[in-house]
C-alpha cells in the first residue's frame, strides 16, 4: 500500500494501481479468514475506497466501528485516510468517510 502511494505521488498511475490491487487482494484474503481482524478491516476499507468502491469502504468502516475497533486502530485508519486524501484532494466521498472516522475517534476520546 505504501509503495502504491509513492507511485501515485510520482505520477506513476499504472504502478500505483497494481500495488493497490495487490494490497487489496491480500487484505480481502485475510478478511475472509479473519473477519474480526479490525486493523485489516480498516485497511481493506481504505483499499476499497482507493479502488473507487466507496459504498463498500463505508460498509467496512461502519462494521469495524460497530464491532468496537479500538481507538488506536481508528486513529491509524483516520491518519491513513487523510494521507490518501492528501494525494487526491477533491474526493467528496472521502470527506464523508473522514468525518465518520473523526466522529468515532472524538466519541472514543476520554472526556476530561
Amino acid at each position: 500500500y505504501r509503495r502504491a502511494l509513492v507511485h501515485q505521488a510520482l505520477g506513476q498511475a499504472a504502478q500505483a494501481e497494481a500495488d493497490m490491487a495487490s494490497a487489496a487482494k491480500l487484505a480481502r484474503q485475510r478478511y475472509s479468514e479473519k473477519p474480526k481482524d479490525r486493523p485489516n478491516t480498516l485497511n481493506l476499507a481504505l483499499y476499497e475506497f482507493a479502488a473507487g468502491k466507496s459504498a463498500e469502504a463505508e460498509q467496512l468502516y461502519r462494521q469495524a466501528l460497530s464491532e468496537g475497533a479500538p481507538t488506536k486502530h481508528l486513529c491509524q485508519a483516520l491518519a491513513d485516510l487523510e494521507e490518501f486524501l492528501a494525494l487526491r484532494p477533491g474526493e467528496e466521498r472521502g470527506a464523508v468517510l473522514r468525518e465518520l472516522l473523526r466522529g468515532a475517534v472524538t466519541e472514543a476520546a476520554p472526556q476530561g
